[in-house]
């Protein structure tokens, strides 16, 4: 039986940090943690989609889960990615994790092409009956093409299939997920929808697990500090301030990615606060331009995130 998972608060699904030949940038990569934690972050997600975990080889893989579990130091839940194609591949994932000190694992469903409801079971059943610890499933059909619709969440979760459940599908239908899963005590359910990560909490959600944690996740920590004392006033604050701060990656260039302009805005920013010593997104994501660079610095400012800088007020911050 799987040890139970304490999955609640701000779980930072923390970027890799590369050098310019591919490899995992593992000194940049313990400061990064180390940075989220000092926040007061509750968990660490790592090699999930803003962990960029398609673009590294198993090796850097596993070098990458080492890395964030010697960081961590068993302050916080660690939970790594298996995200894998096939039931196999990602038992032999979560193994690896499991050898290397991760607390849980994650799982999508398979991406490559939708697939149907039983063969979902089937995938989250084998992928827990090879590892001892703790499966979350991520429901993230923006990128898989297959949903994971309540009753086949409940059916994994009363059987003891799966631990817990990120879900960063339709916001819409998150408080009836909610609801309708609420008698499941012990079932945790987080948000991976950053921006809304206050209105989830206000629904039932446990906690959120945001990219932009990343460069700011002393604001996550105070959305999640105000909801738990019932300050919804200034959960909304802090909610409204990252939703400012934003702007920079929804600037960032016409037809960029949402990956890309993510990375380079995050690479950017952690080097500036002094976290990474370099520049680097990994391929295939362009380098980020001096204006682009200038950007970041001018939010970075704004917000009062640079030594000596004022704090402007969102209204005050224009986008960039």
């Amino acid at each position: 039986m799987s040890p139970p998972l304490d999955l609640h608060g701000i779980v930072v699904p923390i970027v890799t940090p590369v050098r310019r030949d591919g490899t995992v940038d593992v000194p940049g990569l313990k400061r990064l943690v180390a940075y989220t934690l000092n926040a007061g972050v509750h968990g660490i997600w790592v090699l999930g989609a803003t962990g960029d975990f398609d673009g590294l080889t198993d090796h850097e893989r596993d070098r990458a889960i080492e890395a964030v579990v010697e960081a961590v130091g068993r302050k916080v839940p660690v939970l790594a990615g298996c995200i894998e194609e096939s039931p196999a591949r990602s038992i032999e994932r979560a193994r690896r994790a499991e050898a290397l000190g991760a607390d849980a694992v994650f799982a999508t469903t398979p991406g490559f092409a939708p697939v149907s409801q039983a063969e979902v079971l089937t995938h989250f059943r084998r992928l827990k009956a090879g590892t001892s610890l703790p499966v979350v499933a991520y429901n993230a059909f923006y990128a898989t093409q297959t949903p994971l619709p309540i009753a086949t969440i409940r059916t994994l979760a009363e059987e003891g299939t799966l631990a817990g459940l990120k879900d960063s599908a339709d916001f819409g239908d998150f408080r009836q997920l909610v609801v309708a899963l609420s008698d499941l005590k012990d079932f945790p359910i987080v948000t991976g929808i950053q921006f809304l990560a206050d209105s989830a909490l206000l629904m039932g959600a446990r906690g959120c697990i945001p990219p932009l944690g990343n460069v700011v996740p002393q604001w996550f920590v105070e959305v999640y500090d105000s909801a738990r004392r019932g300050d919804w006033s200034h959960a909304a604050e802090a909610q409204n301030r990252i939703a400012a701060f934003n702007a920079v990656v929804r600037n960032w260039a016409p037809g960029a990615s949402v990956f890309g302009a993510f990375f380079g805005m995050a690479m950017v920013a952690l080097n500036l606060l002094n976290v990474l010593e370099d520049v680097v997104v990994a391929d295939p994501y362009p380098a980020p331009t001096a204006s682009q660079k200038a950007a970041v610095l001018e939010n970075l400012r704004a917000f009062g995130l640079m030594p000596g800088a004022a704090t402007a007020t969102p209204s005050e911050v224009r986008p960039v």
